[in-house]
């Protein structure tokens, strides 16, 4: 049975698909087999790969908006290695499914919210940890984790938003991920055509940093 991870976080322009995309062409790289469930209605993860045409070499890509995202992502994990959902923005009960998938005790799996720059992202963030928490107190095996994600490249403009996911990952329990994802104009290249940006630039700082963050998921999922 092939694992999970579901990229949830109701505010739009976190950063998911950004990150979901580029991490399961990494996984795929690796030798493993790997689809994506976009959940979203706008299809953003369906749209950049297919930005890449017939000749794509990106992992299949899967539109499923509906809050049905649990039952879907445990058929596909039965005939993959790893089932990546990009979550929605505001959809409450598409997410609430994804947060169902990823925490299967059949089947545990990893949940990862991406904070961006702000207070916005805090208070879009805060009721899907409330979510999170509840589906803990129900007994149900949740490994989640909170990452920086479209932060800047500039480490001194990066601290602010740090302190803020520290504070409210502490107040869920909830660890931040060591690595984050910064804004290295390769991840908008990228998806103007249609690839990673391993392809785009496997030499560049983007790369480089996309394949730091594959490695500690990886790491947390053994």
């Amino acid at each position: 049975m092939g694992k999970i991870i579901a990229w949830l976080n109701p505010k739009g322009g976190a950063g998911k698909t950004t990150s979901c995309v580029n991490v399961a062409r990494v996984v795929q790289l690796l030798g493993y087999s790997v689809v994506i469930l976009d959940t979203d209605p706008q299809a953003s993860a369906l749209c950049w790969r297919r930005a890449g045409g017939e000749e794509s070499v990106q992992p299949e890509v899967i539109h499923h908006p509906h809050n049905d995202v649990h039952l879907i992502a445990e058929k596909l994990a039965k005939d993959n290695d790893f089932v990546f959902i990009d979550g929605a923005a505001v959809a409450r009960d598409i997410t609430i499914s994804g947060i169902l998938a990823a925490s299967n005790p059949d089947n545990p799996g990893l949940i990862l919210v991406p904070f961006g720059t702000g207070s916005v992202d805090a208070w879009g963030s805060f009721h899907l940890l409330e979510f999170i928490q509840k589906r803990r107190s129900e007994g149900a095996p949740v490994n989640a984790f909170m990452f920086l994600s479209r932060q800047h490249p500039q480490e001194n403009r990066q601290k602010d938003s740090a302190n803020a996911a520290k504070e409210l990952g502490s107040a869920f329990d909830i660890p931040i991920m060591k690595n984050m994802i910064t804004r290295f104009m390769d991840y908008e290249d990228s998806q103007g055509m249609g690839c990673s940006v391993i392809e785009l630039n496997k030499r560049g700082k983007a790369a480089e940093q996309v394949q730091g963050f594959t490695q500690e998921i990886m790491e947390i999922m053994v």
